[in-house]
């Protein structure tokens, strides 16, 4: 029972956890993309697919 609640409550962590990095990620991935002037994904891409 001990062991049971304990990694019960290490999963429930670790999922919030990652939700909220994942989440963190995507909303800089979204400013990088609509601030003016920051050409990250364009240097993210490989050259044959640059505009």
């Amino acid at each position: 029972p001990f062991l049971n609640e304990l990694f019960s409550d290490i999963h429930e962590t670790s999922a919030i956890t990652l939700a909220v990095l994942v989440a963190v990620h995507v909303l800089a991935a979204v400013a990088h993309a609509v601030r003016p002037g920051d050409f990250l994904f364009r240097r993210m891409l490989p050259r044959s697919l640059v505009p």
